[in-house]
Formats: C-alpha cells, structure tokens, sequence
C-alpha cells in the first residue's frame, strides 16, 4: 500500500514586528523613566563635581604652584616656600624672626650652593650613603626616650650609639616633625653636606692663598 506523508505542522512564527508594536506596560515606562532620570542626575552632578574641583584649583592650587624662585634652570613653587617657612618656624629657637623673604633668600642661598659646588673646581657631590651617614651622627647626638604613652622624646644622649630599631624611630620622628616630602627632607641634608664642604674647601685656599700674600709683600 502507498504511504500516506505525513503532514508536518508548522509552528507558528512569533513576528518581531508583533512584539515591537505591543504596548509598552506601565512598569515597562516606570523603569524607563527612572533609568533616564538616574543618567541625566549624574551626569549633572559630575559635570557640577568637574566644575568645583576644576575653580578650587584656579582659586587654591594654582597660585601655590606658581614659581617664585629661580636659580639657572632650577625653581621652586609658592607652596614649598610656605613648607619651608613652617620648617624653618619649627626649627628655629627664634621663630618670630622667620618671614617670607628670609626664607626665600634662604632657599636661593641654597640652590645657588647646589649648582655651584657640584662644578669644578669643586666638585662637590653628595651621595644616598653620605646623607644617612649624616643623619645617624645627628641621630647619635641625641637620645630617643619612649614614655608610658608611647610618644617619643629626645634628649642630650648619655648613652651608646643607637641600634637600627632606635635610629628608624628618630628618623620618621623628624621626618614628622618636619611636614616635609622625604625627598625635600634628605634634599636639606644634602645641601647641608654641600655648604659644609665647600666652605672647608674655600677656608683651605683661602688660609694657603694668604700665606702666599704675606710672603709677597715681605
């Protein structure tokens, strides 16, 4: 006998253009509408946060990073001068004497050190090694004491030199006590080396050039 074919039943096509023309339900807009609320709020608020940050630092941070020293290639900003005049406040058994122009002629005395005594003829140069070596003698002159409260005192050393513990504790205490980047920080000590050096180099010629003087007028 013949086989009959079978029919296949077609499923029935869900038309995309069906659902797209389906009405939009009422949470469907709920949903919408708070999604487009949420976009255009924050995009006012970055725009309002970018326009804050953007006049403090026309109005506060820009000013303090205008240059006010210069020595050859070399400046410095407003804010490290106000750094180095709380520094300088902090250090100086005479802090009412500290002004704005002393500091900057300070500064300038400096960097006109800096410059000049890594030239020949003196040939000045300072390493990581030396600054720390400084620093342990100016630790050693001194005593760390640790009170029951845990804050930290110094005082005219009675005793051997510190251990490694104890100089890592005077070292951050200075560094805190400074309100300085490190960097800044050895940067002092550095040139501190520096001056002492080239003054010992100049006091030296100076003592053989006036012998030399003495004996040409005799």
């Amino acid at each position: 006998m013949p086989k009959k074919n079978k029919l296949k039943k077609n499923k029935p096509v869900e038309s995309s253009v069906l659902k797209d023309e389906l009405p939009e339900t009422k949470d469907a807009k709920k949903r919408r509408r708070k999604t487009n609320t949420i976009a255009i709020a924050s995009a006012i608020l970055a725009v309002i946060i970018g326009v804050s940050v953007f006049g403090w630092y026309l109005i506060y941070k820009q000013p303090l990073m205008a240059k006010i020293i210069t020595v050859n290639n070399k400046s410095v900003s407003v804010e490290y001068v106000l750094e180095r005049c709380l520094f300088n406040m902090q250090n100086s058994s005479t802090p009412d004497s500290v002004t704005p122009l002393s500091v900057v002629q300070t500064i300038t005395h400096e960097m006109v050190i800096e410059q000049i005594a890594a030239q020949p003829p003196y040939n000045i140069h300072v390493t990581e090694a030396d600054i720390d070596q400084e620093l342990r003698i100016q630790a050693n002159a001194v005593g760390v004491t640790t009170t029951p409260n845990g804050n930290t005192s110094t005082t005219t050393a009675t005793t051997p030199a510190l251990n490694e513990a104890e100089y890592k504790e005077w070292y951050l205490q200075q560094l805190n006590l400074s309100q300085l980047p490190e960097k800044d920080f050895r940067n002092l000590v550095r040139v501190s080396i520096m001056a002492t050096r080239l003054n010992t180099y100049l006091e030296d010629r100076m003592a053989t050039t006036a012998e030399q003087v003495h004996l040409y007028y005799i």
